[in-house]
């Protein structure tokens, strides 16, 4: 039976979302029960240097699927959300979405996705928080060292919405995460003039009180993704370079790497003691093979099986994001299909049954749920 206790604060803030998307397009077959979360924003990369991210959000209480919200309550911003949505996020009552190719940080109110501020960074990645700072990745460093090829971690206060520091990492980082009073940031590749690669295998270590680098972790070359268990343990992904894709377990207490699965990584997420990933392989002509493990955080093994469990893989073509209900657990995942056209989101249960599925924007990839206050 879905929860229908609201409280007044929380049916407020929401309402006009809701409304909106109550006339969007419903999502099929069924919708699942809602526990103490209303919904999810999605954030459709787009087609880079076509200026078509979007983002959409599938409320699941009306079990509707609202597409290009933002275009919907920002009439007025030219080009619309822009080119190349990386990352989202919501902090407090806050919507955060990084979109690399327009050189910003996009801030939203997160009850209907209202422009609050435009804030410019060139080539801005991925986004995290703690203690009332934001904390985006970018590939550009210059302004701190001009002439540098590394690129850098912006600071900005929540509150005044002002950038506050600024400090150099490696090589075009990517995913971060914060654990205790440090940042974690990994690196991954830099091209020279004649497109040859060189890749980077540090982990950067940031000391958030003085916002310094203090170390460099040695993982693996071209890392992607860096999320932290319970445990005290950050999983980072490796894209593959020099040395095959892989998942790598780093603890944050000796700062080194203390396992390594063999799998492909493309994406990944955390729930409770589950990590959930997602996998991409390619044989000897290209074509890709997919995967689906299933990985226990706390033993740190391999769960036979893998996390969908009634055949709809099969129907997948390309798939990208992946998300878990930090209340229900139900599983989503989208697919990017052949990254031109719309693309697919599924949602599962705990189980791995399909329970619902709604066309989405071009490249689908990253969530940010939103709670009952």
């Amino acid at each position: 039976m879905k929860t229908k206790v609201w409280k007044l604060s929380s049916l407020v803030l929401l309402l006009v979302l809701l409304w909106s998307c109550r006339k969007g397009e419903p999502v099929e077959p069924m919708v699942p029960d809602v526990g103490s979360v209303t919904g999810f924003y999605l954030l459709n990369e787009g087609t880079m240097s076509h200026n078509n991210a979007t983002l959409d959000y599938c409320d699941l209480f009306w079990g509707r699927y609202g597409r290009n919200v933002y275009t919907m309550y920002n009439p007025d911003v030219p080009l619309g959300l822009g080119d190349t949505g990386n990352d989202l996020a919501i902090y407090g009552t806050k919507l955060y979405a990084v979109i690399t190719g327009s050189n910003k940080l996009e801030v939203m109110r997160m009850e209907s996705a209202k422009r609050i501020k435009k804030i410019d960074i060139n080539q801005p990645r991925s986004i995290a928080f703690a203690g009332g700072k934001v904390y985006v990745t970018a590939y550009d460093g210059t302004g701190i060292e001009p002439g540098t090829s590394n690129g850098m971690v912006v600071e900005i206060d929540t509150a005044t919405l002002e950038i506050t520091r600024r400090v150099l990492v490696g090589t075009r980082p990517e995913g971060l995460a914060v654990v205790g009073n440090r940042l974690y940031v990994a690196n991954s590749v830099i091209f020279d003039e004649h497109f040859v690669p060189t890749y980077d295998n540090r982990l950067s270590v940031i000391d958030l009180e003085s916002f310094t680098k203090v170390n460099d972790i040695t993982v693996a070359g071209n890392m992607k993704w860096v999320k932290p268990d319970a445990y005290g343990n950050l999983y980072v992904s490796s894209l593959g370079a020099d040395t095959p894709p892989a998942l790598y377990v780093v603890n944050t207490t000796t700062e080194t790497v203390v396992n390594t699965f063999d799998i492909p990584a493309s994406n990944f997420c955390m729930s409770g003691d589950s990590v959930l990933v997602l996998g991409t392989s390619y044989d000897a002509d290209y074509k890709p093979t997919y995967s689906y493990t299933l990985i226990n955080a706390e033993t740190q093994t391999v769960v036979p099986g893998g996390f969908i469990h009634d055949g709809t893989d099969a129907n997948i073509k390309a798939p990208y994001g992946i998300a878990v209900d930090p209340t229900t657990k139900n599983i989503y995942l989208t697919d990017a299909g052949d990254y031109s056209s719309p693309g697919k989101l599924y949602g599962f249960s705990p189980a791995g049954k399909l329970l619902l599925w709604a066309a989405t924007g071009v490249v689908p990839a990253h969530f940010a749920f939103v709670y009952y206050q």
